[in-house]
This record gives C-alpha cells, structure tokens and sequence, in this order.
C-alpha cells in the first residue's frame, strides 16, 4: 500500500471528534515491475510465425519471474475504440482515502449508492482470406526464473500494425506492465476498400488501392474479379498501372446490387503482381441483403366449435399498391387437430432476433416440446426441422453462458441473479437434458442451489417486479413448483420451499391470490404433484370460476398487467393445470381460444407464444380431443367450389390461390357438417417499392423520427447543421438522430436504427444516452433495449461517416414495445447519396 493512515478518534461535549495523519510507507516502489515487450524483428508478412519477448524486471534492473496476460491486437481497432488503461500499477497502489472510518450511533446517519500481367498467371496468386482483429490472445503465461520468455504465433492475413499488450504480477505482489508493437507488410501490397454489406438497389463501386513499397519503379498489373454465388453474372475487370516506389493508387469497379430473391455473399476477389517486385492478393465475403418488406395482408384463423354450419368472411386488402408486390399469394389450411398450429408458431420463435434470457429461452423451450409432437403426429417441416439442431445448439450454449457466478439467471449476463429467471432457465435446462440435449449436472446443481437460497430470501411486494414474469403473485409459486419439478418433490429439499409458501407468502397474499391466474395454475400443479387433492381442487375451483365466455383467463377487473396482454399466457397456464382435471369442457374452450387467438401462427410475443405452444402440444397427447368421426368441408369463392373433402382426424388440407383468382371484395364461404374444424388464413406477399406512408405510417401508434446533420468544420467542437435532403460527401461526419415521442412510460422497449451500407459507425454520443438497457452494434443496424422508457421526447444520436460513394438504402428506424407489439411506430425509407 502506499501509505497507512494513523486515526485518533475522541469526544468533545457529546460530539465524536476525528483527527488524521497519512504514514507514507517506502515500500511502494519496490512493488513495480518494469515489463519489455519486443518483437523478433520490426516486419512481418501475412501468414508468417511471429515470435515476442518479454522480460520482467524490478526497479534495480533485476530480474523477477512473474506472471502475465498478453493480448495481441490490431492497432487500427485500438485507434478507433481507444486504448485500454493496462496501468496495473496505479490501480493498486495508487495514494487512496482512508476509508475506514468510525461512526457514533446517536444519530441515524444517512449515505449513498454508487453505481459503479496475364489473367491466368493472376489467378495462380495465393490470396489473404484470414482476416482477425485479435491476433494472439493467453490470459496466463509466465517468464521463467530469470524473468524471461518468448511466445511464437502464426500471423492472421492482415496488412497492419499489431500491439502487443501485457499485463505482470507475481507472489510477491510486484505488478507491471508493457507494450511492443511490430508491423505486417509486403513489398506489393492490395488494400480493399468495401462496405461492410450492401443492400439490394444500391449503386456503388468495388475498389482497392495499390500500394508500391519496394524501393523500385515497377508496373504492376492488377485483375480485380467480383464473383458472388447466386448472382447471374461475373463482374470482372483488368487493369495495368504504373506506380512508383511509396506511391499508391486506386482502382475501382462499378457496381450495383441486382434483384435478390435472398440473402446472398457476394465474393470479392483483388490480385496484383509485378515483375521483381512481388505479388498480393485479398479475398472478401460483403452480405447481400434484399431490399423486400414481407407484408402480411390479411389473416383470420378461426374455430367452428359451436357447430355452425356455415361462415362467411369478407376478404379485402384495402388500399395496398398491388403491383409492387411479389409473391402475392393467399392460403387457407382447414385441419380437426390444433397441433398445426405449432408449425408457424415455432417457426416465428426461432427467427426472433432479440437475445436476452427470457427471449432466448422462449424461443428455446418450445422447440423442444414441438419437435416430439410433430414426430408423434407425422408432422413434416423440414423448413423447421432442419435448423433446429443448429439452433438449440446456439441457444443452449447462450443460457450456460448467462449463468451468473452464483448459480443463477438475470435478464442478461452482467446483472444480478433474480428468482423469476433462475427458475425458468432451470425448467428448460432440465427439459432440454430429458430431451438428451448435453447439459452439464453441475450446471443444474449450481442453479438449483441458487433457487432455492433465493426462494428462502425471498420478500413479497407488489411493486417487487421481475423482469420478465408475468405478474409478482406468480413468481413464488412458479419457482416452487420448478424446485419441486426439478427435485421429484424431495421431501428434505421441499418443505423448507414450501413452508415458505404457505406460512409466508400465501398467508401474505390472502385473497390476492385470486387476482393472478398464473399463479393459481402453479399452486394447481404442485399440490397435485403432492397428492393434496383437496387444496389443489381449492384453488381448481377458484381459477375455474373466473374463465371468460370466449373461453380464456384473464383478469376482468383490476387487471395487474399494466403493461401488456396476459390472455393468452393465462389461459395457456389454465389449460395445463387443468389437463388432468374432470374439466374438459373447459379446457376445450380454452384451446379454442388459443387458436382463434393465433395470428399468422404466432401470439403476442415469444414468452406468449412459448407457452401456447406448450399448452397445446400438452393437448396433443390427450386422446379426447381425437374422435374418429369423418369430416365434412366445402370452401366457396364467391359461388365457385374450391374444395369439398371427407377426412378423417389429423389430416390436413390446404388451398392456394393467386393474385389472379381472388379480388378485394370476394366473399369465402365455409360449409361444414358441424364438426369441431380448425382453419388458418392469411394472404402474405413481398413488396419491392419504397417504403411509405401506406404500409407503415397507419400502424404507428408511438412516434418516431429521424434526423440527419452533417459536421461544418473540423474539431470536437465543429458545428452541426440539419440536412434535409441526404446528400454528402466522402468523408463527411454524420449524426443520425432519432427522436421519440411518447405519451406515457412503457416497459422493454426495442428501437433499431439501421445503417446505410455507405456510412460508417464511428461512436454513441453517450452524454445524452445513458439509460438504455443494452446496446448491440450490428453490421446493418444499431439496436437499443430499454428496460423503462419514460413519456416526453427521447434522443438517440449514431455518429457515422461517409466512406464509399453510391447511392445507398435507409431503412426505417423502428421502436416496439416488447411486449406489447401493437405499440409500434417507424420513420421512412429514404435513400442516401454519397459523392
């Protein structure tokens, strides 16, 4: 330490009296160690075995041995990002306050919180493909008695300077640090100049530039080959120039992104050669990304349970441009069996983009309950079932990655553990180990002993909120009954849970309990998990008794969902609990809501959806939801038959009709024999125009707006004007700026900014934007999570600047409510040019 303090404490009439004096201690210095870092020689080529040495000193010059990281990192990324402070030294032994301190306990003192050539000789030149930002990366090496070592390595393919970064310390509490750096060149050198990805439409160019560095005057000749896989031609151009020694020069290629009907890599190929001098070449992979907007017109599922004989339903796309759509196509599937439905529910969980816990593990749990239900019904999706592996994989390996020192799960990884999403990542790991997933035991064991010291500690409030859960009544009971899942009901694990939840918590709540329907279908499953028939017919009675005419469970009245829909996880949760109940009737009506609640597919958000689909691949296995009696159909368009069918349970039945067969105004008429028929129908097409008013304007109910500015001169302190029509120059420095407007605070809210291919992101103007959640910086986009979002006008502003000429796309810039996805706004598309 680099000093002690000496502290005489006394009272003075009543009053506690400190005096101080700091001791300066000489031993301070002897505590640095003085690390060199240096390469095994100034330059390297791409690809070559790189060597460094370190030796480890003290301050008289001798040579300790010590421990060490070391990062090798390329210096480009270190002037963007700025250089890590790695001033170990300072950091423990710099001069501190005293900071003990004694207190006299006659008066309630307060404090506070801190929160912390030739074409053919060209094509035979070996190209640099392994580009890497971290070149060499060992958090635990160590010099050797004499306080030396070295490390040999195999460069990455990229033209630039590395830094080396080490980090020191040994037994003796000695700590240091150092920096080498060393540069990879060739004589003739190909440097590509491309945007992180392009987007269908652009108008841009491919180029690179030449770099002579060879002490002579040689013509070098350069091929410069655009190939990508799925485009229909090969854009290829050849160029012979003259540069001189230190001299550069720039070739480029134009080129403009075709139709796209996917996603597709683009292959950027530059070579070069000179005689006497040397060759180069550079391979790179640039995104194709279609410029399509999937617009889903018009969709209705319903259920005939109420044995009607015939339904009529009016079709009407409105006031859409047709003739910018593609793909236009209208569908209807009629099936006896609701696990159909699975399919495009499932498929809407796997590509929903937002990664936190409970996302992640929403979109994970269902897949596994969804792929044995199609297996036990003969259910063909490859579309789904192909990337499920994939998929699970990644998932799984997130949520262990989540896992918090302490066994538990917050919302992300760096936040505290909490009850609610503890128990849910339990229930899945678990099921996802019974489903012969590879999950580590210890991973579990770790987590349930964090459960249940959390549901020991655990303090009722109503304003106690978990992210994520559906509602604070449901959160204990929920996570008891994962313990108890997890544990088989072990007897000596349970009864401190579950003394807790009825001596504490249900003794706390009284009558409250009935105002969360998740919670009463929790408090159902356990007691019968414990053969306490009578209490969990109780609270049968009670959750029965509060089921709605259409079927569902939701709160009539004083509704604690403050901030969005709970019918369909409620109702989800009854149906389950209920199962195995003498109530069947019931749980019928339940399903039909589900279902007739489904759109597209899907209901309101992934946990919504997760537990739908749980529900209703429990119902599956059920046989009295499977007669044996023959189905009777007949589909009317206007007064043409579409389809009349007789079938059985469990087949399936689709028709699909064009643009050409079915107008606005048509009427579809359905006629049946009375029987339970499910249907789903929905019209979908792709729009290829520009993004306007009349798709996007007439849905927003939260606004947004987006403003560019362009920096008028140099410095930090350059001056910021607004521009109204996106035009710049090459290197001008941009501010996107979006703004938001909203009447009253919303929870988990979701704003992605994208980006155009021509602009670069350089940084945040953090002063401003200091209480987002998360942010994630993607290639095409920026996206922001907001845990609270508070009413009033909300500013979010990118920093980019302009670096490759073309006209480019700009998406709308989009905010949702995560959870609430009707609450939606959007700007407009707009197209960007840059000279």
């Amino acid at each position: 330490l680099p000093y002690a303090a000496l502290v005489i404490n006394y009272f003075d009439q009543d009053y506690l009296r400190s005096k101080s004096k700091k001791i300066p201690l000489n031993t301070t210095k002897m505590k640095k160690i003085e690390l060199s870092i240096y390469p095994g020689k100034d330059f390297y080529e791409p690809g070559e075995t790189a060597q460094f040495f370190i030796e480890t000193k003290n301050l008289e010059g001798k040579n300790v041995p010590a421990y060490f990281s070391l990062a090798i990192v390329d210096e480009a990324l270190i002037q963007l990002s700025g250089a890590p402070n790695t001033d170990i030294f300072s950091f423990f032994y710099n001069n501190r306050y005293n900071l003990v301190s004694t207190d006299f306990s006659r008066w309630a003192l307060g404090g506070y919180d801190y929160y912390g050539g030739g074409a053919k000789e060209l094509q035979e030149i070996a190209l640099r493909k392994n580009f890497k930002d971290t070149a060499y990366w060992q958090p635990w090496l160590k010099t050797d008695s004499s306080g030396k070592t070295s490390i040999s390595f195999k460069l990455p393919d990229n033209l630039t300077t590395w830094r080396a970064t080490a980090v020191a310390y040994n037994h003796e509490a000695q700590m240091g640090d150092g920096t080498g750096f060393t540069k990879v060149k060739k004589k003739l050198m190909v440097e590509s100049n491309l945007p992180r990805f392009f987007r269908e439409g652009d108008n841009s160019e491919i180029s690179a530039m030449i770099f002579n560095q060879s002490g002579l005057s040689e013509k070098a000749d350069i091929n410069t080959s655009i190939t990508a896989e799925g485009l229909a031609e090969k854009t290829e151009k050849f160029f012979n120039i003259r540069i001189g020694d230190g001299q550069r020069s720039k070739l480029s290629v134009p080129f403009q992104v075709p139709y796209l009907k996917d996603n597709v890599d683009l292959k950027v190929t530059i070579r070069a050669k000179a005689p006497l001098i040397g060759e180069d070449g550079e391979e790179s992979i640039i995104p194709l990304i279609p410029r399509k907007f999937t617009y889903t017109v018009w969709s209705l599922p319903f259920v005939n349970y109420q044995q009607q004989k015939e339904s009529i339903y009016n079709y009407d796309l409105g006031a859409l441009d047709l003739e910018k759509m593609e793909d236009l196509a209208f569908e209807i599937d009629f099936f006896s069996d609701p696990t159909f439905l699975l399919v495009p529910a499932l498929k809407y969980l796997i590509h929903y983009p937002y990664g936190c816990t409970e996302q992640t593990m929403s979109a994970f749990l269902p897949n596994l309950y969804v792929q044995k239900v199609l297996k036990i019904k003969n259910i063909s999706a490859p579309e789904i079932t192909n990337n499920l592996p994939e998929f699970n994989k990644v998932a799984l390996k997130k949520l262990l990655d989540y896992q918090h020192a302490d066994g538990g799960w917050g919302v992300w990884e760096n936040d505290d553990s909490d009850l609610w999403h503890t128990a849910y990542v339990l229930y899945g790991l678990n099921t996802a180990k019974e489903n012969g997933l590879p999950v580590d035991n210890n991973v579990i064991q770790k987590g349930i002993n964090n459960l249940r010291y959390q549901i020991m500690n655990y303090y009722y409030s109503k304003n106690n909120y978990f992210y994520g859960s559906a509602d604070t009544l449901s959160v204990l009971p929920f996570s008891v009954w994962v313990l108890g899942s997890l544990t088989n009901y072990n007897q000596d694990i349970m009864k401190y849970a579950l003394r807790k939840l009825e001596n504490d918590y249900l003794k706390k709540v009284g009558n409250q309990i009935k105002e969360s329907n998740t919670a009463l279908s929790y408090l159902i499953r356990i007691y019968v998990a414990l053969g306490q028939k009578n209490i969990a017919q109780k609270y049968s009675k009670l959750l029965l008794s509060k089921q709605n005419n259409d079927g569902s469970f939701r709160i009539r009245s004083g509704d604690i969902f403050m901030w969005y829909s709970s019918d369909v996880e409620e109702t989800a949760e009854a149906i389950i609990a209920l199962q195995n109940t003498d109530h069947f009737k019931e749980v019928q009506k339940a399903v039909n809501f589900l279902v007739e609640n489904s759109k597209n597919g899907y209901w309101h958000n992934t946990r919504a959806s997760a537990k739908a689909i749980y529900a209703l691949a429990k119902i599956a296995e059920d046989k009295r939801f499977y007669k044996k009696d023959q189905h009777h159909i007949k589909v009317m368009l206007q007064d043409a038959a579409l389809g009349d069918w007789k079938y059985r349970h469990g087949e399936h039945h689709k028709i699909a009709l064009t643009n050409e067969q079915i107008k606005n105004g048509h009427q579809i008429k359905v006629l049946t024999d009375g029987s339970t028929i499910y249907a789903a129908m929905n019209i979908k097409g792709i729009y290829r125009g520009l993004l306007d008013k009349r798709y996007l304007l007439p849905e927003n109910k939260l606004e947004i707006k987006r403003v560019l500015y362009k920096k008028d001169t140099a410095g930090e302190q350059g001056a910021w004007s607004q521009v109204h029509k996106p035009q710049f120059k090459m290197g001008d420095n941009v501010k996107i700026s979006i703004e938001i407007n909203i009447p009253k605070n919303l929870r988990d809210v979701v704003i992605e900014v994208p980006l155009p291919a021509g602009l670069s992101y350089v940084g945040l103007n953090e002063s401003k934007n200091r209480w987002w959640y998360r942010e994630e910086k993607r290639s095409d986009r920026i996206i922001y999570f907001f845990k609270d979002f508070y009413s009033g006008t909300t500013k979010l502003e990118a920093m980019v600047q302009a670096q490759t000429p073309g006209e480019f796309s700009m998406p709308p810039a989009t905010i949702q409510c995560m959870y609430r996805p009707e609450l939606t706004g959007s700007t407009l598309e707009e197209i960007v040019e840059i000279k």
